[in-house]
């Protein structure tokens, strides 16, 4: 046990299981609280209407109010928080909300940390824990899959949310849930920043990964739930719906025609990103959560994608080749009007030779005039 991570690793089936079952029991017993029913979510959407519409009224009893729950509060959401981190991801979007609060936690905010230490007993009754597999065939190659998400104007002052899950040959990698530090008009332009986010881990997680001498398959995919923040990621020119977005946003576009990594559209209900940014209902928790502990091993996700990244691939490329014809066309056609631009001054050079130079019969002109001067002259 390490840091109240326990681990069981069965070498036969090549599998290995994380948790914190004990170090939940031990917390529960602690405060006297392990008797109490469980929760199959950490937070239930009418919980988080609640803490969203929730106003401090700065009155005597909520002073009081607040400095009862202050201590357990910090407590339980510190140990929770250690949990999300290592065992127990699924957990990162509460903890996310719940750190909000930590300065002044009222009733209705430690209810939500209560509802968490219910879901933790919830994973040990039903055996819950992050699936670690050894992946079939492995040749050395590894391959990294992310997915992104965002929660527009999730948050009470209008701005949005941030999600990112990772899978590294079918085994959960890492996760994040974070919020967005500018106002979006659009789902569209949130999208497009929790996609670069994301993408910024993958270029860490790439070095980090090729540092090792590990070897990596590209391109690496992202994949996301909008088509216009892909189509915009993809789009080479500034249109007037996305002129006003940040310019560091947009670094996803120097990126890309590298070919390290690709973006692909998925459908929202297997986004598992979607964990990451806002409290789920029962259904798509439990479907996205059983995604993300056991791994993508029995799950073709290829299939839920709206194009297979080989075909993607393809188009790229054959967008590239279009793209690589048109500029041989265009330089061909340059280099035509540079012949065309060179042999016109050399007739204009040729035309103001000849007009300097004099005719013949200008010359016979100019004999006579000068035999007449001396003429002239003599006499």
């Amino acid at each position: 046990m390490m840091l109240g991570v326990e681990m069981e690793h069965d070498r036969e089936v090549g599998t290995m299981y994380l948790h914190h079952h004990t170090s939940i029991m031990r917390v529960l017993k602690k405060g006297s609280i392990d008797n109490m029913r469980v929760s199959p979510v950490p937070c239930t959407t009418d919980l988080f209407k609640r803490l969203k519409a929730h106003v401090y009224t700065n009155t005597e009893s909520e002073v009081q109010e607040i400095d009862e729950y202050h201590t357990p509060y910090r407590m339980y959401l510190g140990v929770i928080g250690h949990w999300a981190q290592t065992s127990m991801p699924q957990l990162k979007t509460t903890v996310r909300i719940g750190s909000k609060y930590m300065a002044r936690p009222t009733k209705v905010h430690f209810e939500l940390v209560m509802m968490m230490l219910r879901y933790c007993k919830y994973c040990v009754v039903n055996n819950i824990k992050l699936t670690l597999r050894r992946p079939k065939g492995f040749d050395g190659v590894l391959k990294l899959l992310m997915f992104s998400d965002s929660d527009h104007a999730g948050n009470a002052d209008a701005s949005s949310n941030s999600g990112m899950v990772s899978f590294l040959n079918g085994n959960y990698f890492h996760g994040y849930s974070s919020g967005q530090k500018c106002q979006t008009l659009n789902t569209a332009e949130s999208e497009y920043i929790a996609m670069m986010k994301a993408l910024q881990f993958g270029i860490w997680a790439m070095l980090f990964l090729r540092e090792l001498h590990f070897r990596l398959m590209f391109p690496i995919p992202l994949l996301g739930d909008n088509q216009a923040a892909i189509l915009i990621a993809k789009s080479p020119t500034h249109t007037k719906f996305a002129r006003h977005i940040n310019i560091k946003y947009h670094y996803i576009r120097t990126v890309l025609p590298f070919k390290d990594f690709i973006l692909a559209y998925v459908k929202s209900m297997w986004n598992i990103a979607d964990l990451n940014t806002k409290p789920c209902i029962n259904e798509i928790f439990t479907r996205l959560t059983t995604l993300m502990l056991d791994g993508l091993h029995n799950f073709e996700w290829r299939k839920e994608v709206n194009k297979t990244l080989q075909e993607i691939w393809q188009a790229v490329e054959a967008r590239d080749g279009q793209r690589e014809l048109s500029e041989r066309q265009l330089q061909r056609e340059h280099e035509r009007k540079l012949v065309r631009k060179q042999d016109l001054q050399k007739k204009q050079k040729l035309l103001i030779e000849q007009k300097q130079q004099p005719t013949q019969q200008q010359r016979v002109h100019s004999k006579k005039r000068k035999r007449n001067v001396v003429v002239q002259s003599k006499l």
